[in-house]
């Protein structure tokens, strides 16, 4: 087994939870449009005598809809891609306070070993290229579900004769789905994104094993409570719930627990 460098346990960082809150809220700007969009065919809407005038209306109110939401998404992608930076300087910053917590080692050595964790790694801009595509798909996913739902909405509407208030009110909690749905998104998303980097700043440094630490607090799930202080390796992610699926920290639904690094012997990493 190889030695490891004698180290102070560095302290437990919360899973980043102000990024998510960031993301969050530059989506709820994009989903408020929807809203206003959607309630102004609310505002409009009479009940049509003849049908297809009325498949008419409808048709045209659902055109302009679907033409609101994909404006409000422009340049959505600069939202994902803003929060992924700080992702990776984040993770960046954590690399350094390890490397601080170091002691009665090579210098020359620890700094070879930073070199190795910090340069611009290929790994980790192709892990921020793929969450902001990845992620611009999911929320104008979401955006053409709200579109489908206010149609039904508007159908029911006028198959059962409502007034406009029940319509406005059923379109509310449309809106309140999809802000829903954008909200997880952003926060499932940053922690797996924090996870993934995580893990590729610390392998690229010759790190193989981590202590999973989780948030200690109510919230936790019983597996990962279970998890909590245990000794993993990057190679053989664990059991992380029911189904049996194998994560690292921050990589399973909505985990908010992170890989606290063990670092190798740093003999290997001597100058040649």
């Amino acid at each position: 087994m190889p030695r490891l460098a004698r180290i102070r346990r560095p302290p437990h960082r919360p899973a980043p939870i102000a990024i998510v809150s960031t993301l969050q809220t530059a989506l709820r700007k994009r989903t408020a449009r929807w809203l206003r969009a959607a309630l102004a065919i609310a505002d409009a809407w009479r009940p049509q005598i003849r049908a297809d005038a009325s498949k008419r209306w409808l048709d045209d109110k659902l055109r302009s809809l679907a033409a609101e939401i994909e404006a409000s998404l422009a340049g959505v992608g600069s939202d994902f891609e803003l929060v992924a930076n700080r992702i990776a300087k984040r993770t960046a910053a954590e690399q350094k306070e390890l490397f601080a917590s170091i002691r009665s080692v090579d210098p020359d050595k620890v700094k070879k070993l930073e070199r190795l964790s910090l340069r611009a790694a290929p790994g980790v801009g192709k892990k921020i290229d793929g969450f902001r595509r990845q992620n611009v798909a999911k929320i104008k996913s979401i955006g053409g579900e709200t579109v489908r739902r206010v149609s039904q909405a508007l159908a029911e509407a006028e198959s059962k004769g409502w007034h406009r208030d029940q319509l406005r009110s059923r379109i509310q909690e449309v809106a309140d789905v999809s802000r829903s749905k954008a909200d997880l998104l952003a926060r499932d998303q940053v922690l797996k994104l924090n996870g993934q980097i995580t893990e590729t700043r610390q392998t690229q440094a010759g790190v193989t094993e981590y202590t999973w630490s989780s948030s200690q607090d109510e919230r936790v799930r019983e597996w990962h409570d279970e998890l909590d202080g245990s000794i993993q390796s990057w190679d053989d992610p664990p059991v992380t719930n029911d189904a049996g699926d194998r994560n690292h920290p921050g990589t399973d639904y909505q985990c908010r627990c992170v890989a606290i690094p063990i670092l190798p012997d740093l003999s290997a990493y001597a100058d040649d």
